[in-house]
């Protein structure tokens, strides 16, 4: 029975365990952008660069989530076997304390209490083991939803004239606005909306030119960045 019970438990460790380490976060390296000549974003571009960003970070933490929750259900088996364990046991315990010090069935029963013990101490040591994965799992699934969170207020500042993310950040975090929709109330009550985007051909040249010059006052500075340092600012929290 011991061979059989730990070998399974073993084997369901394993196969966690070995998807557990398929799930890391690799952020793009950081490409070398020439001081004599860096490129420049449209708009669009910024957005649909801070949009991959936020898709890849939701895709890393629904994959942590997984391993997280796989974690879970395995230490909840192993309690539940561990706790059948010792349903026996005080059962074996209530029998060895109504027989004789002499009847030859108390021997038998002592040690199949002292295998049981055996397997229960080992069946809690595994417990313990994946318990601290899931620990880590869950302080994972915190620093993504802390990235998506950074994103957000990163994306919805730039919906502002004079949105500053650094300051939409601190109110957030004072007001506890974690979704979108509080996000946007928050920054509501401090800044006004940009106008709509141009329509004619040379509003839209206008456009451009702001963008590949100055900044809006206060404003995320996206210019002088690349696809990869942007998609890599989205993951800094969860590379520390």
């Amino acid at each position: 029975m011991e061979t059989v019970t730990e070998a399974k438990a073993g084997a369901e460790v394993e196969a966690v365990e070995q998807k557990s380490s398929t799930v890391e976060t690799k952020a793009p390296e950081k490409e070398k952008v020439s001081s004599e000549e860096e490129p420049k974003y449209t708009q669009k571009q910024l957005d649909e660069l801070v949009h991959m960003a936020k898709s890849e970070a939701g895709r890393e933490r629904k994959a942590i989530e997984i391993v997280r929750d796989q974690f879970k259900s395995k230490v909840e088996k192993l309690e539940t076997q561990i706790t059948d364990i010792q349903t026996e046991r005080d059962k074996l315990q209530s029998d060895i304390e109504e027989l004789s010090a002499d009847d030859p069935k108390k021997f038998d029963i002592i040690k199949r209490d002292k295998e049981l013990r055996e397997i229960q101490r080992n069946l809690q040591t595994k417990a313990d083991e994946i318990s601290e994965k899931e620990k880590a799992s869950e302080e994972k699934v915190k620093l993504a939803n802390d990235t998506l969170l950074e994103i957000s207020i990163w994306e919805i500042a730039a919906e502002y004239k004079t949105g500053d993310p650094v300051k939409l950040k601190d109110l957030c975090s004072t007001f506890g606005a974690t979704s979108e929709e509080q996000i946007r109330k928050v920054a509501d009550t401090m800044w006004e909306k940009e106008a709509a985007p141009p329509q004619t051909e040379q509003e839209k040249q206008e456009a451009l030119k702001l963008v590949s010059g100055k900044t809006k006052g206060g404003g995320p500075d996206y210019n002088g960045l690349t696809p990869d340092q942007i998609l890599s600012e989205g993951f800094r929290q969860l590379k520390k």
